[in-house]
């Protein structure tokens, strides 16, 4: 239970520079785990609301579509399961918090020097129109849909994009 883990976690990983710390996992699920975790912790922290997104994966072929409903769910349960590799470094759950530090997962604009790798911090994000959204007993919300933007703030960045304020990219 994780409350019970929190009593005996020492006061110190909760500060920088664990807070701050990269971290790498040979396989996706303690690594998602973490991802998880860090992003309520962060969250908690600042005082900060969570949102989640959740992927959502449509067939593209319309055969796919088509098919029974338990066939469909198999589908859909498979694609939850693949490699991140596979799908653009995206986590099938999406933690939101402002300002959680993030790292780009491929290189987005070389111009601006923003390779795979390269940290910065949540800045902000445009929600689609139609999102709905389901707030948990917890004070986090759970998003039916990705935003259309995610704005990512590089803090030692000197170039602006139009009217973003200096160092903030928007990821669509």
């Amino acid at each position: 239970h994780l409350d019970s883990a929190e009593a005996t976690k020492p006061d110190e990983v909760r500060e920088p520079p664990f807070t701050e710390a990269p971290a790498q996992y040979s396989f996706n699920v303690p690594r998602y785990f973490n991802i998880q975790l860090r992003a309520r912790e962060f969250a908690k922290q600042q005082m900060s609301h969570l949102a989640w997104c959740y992927s959502v994966d449509i067939p593209l072929h319309p055969g796919d579509r088509d098919l029974p409903e338990d066939a469909l769910l198999q589908k859909l349960q498979a694609w939850l399961m693949r490699h991140d590799q596979d799908t653009s470094h995206l986590t099938s759950v999406l933690p939101l918090v402002k300002d959680l530090p993030v790292r780009l997962t491929d290189s987005v604009d070389r111009e601006r020097q923003l390779y795979k790798g390269r940290r910065g911090r949540i800045y902000g994000w445009t929600l689609h129109p139609s999102t709905l959204s389901e707030e948990q007993d917890d004070g986090e919300v759970i998003l039916d849909r990705l935003p259309l933007v995610i704005y990512v703030l590089f803090p030692e960045a000197t170039w602006s994009i139009g009217k973003l304020p200096k160092g903030v990219y928007p990821l669509k």
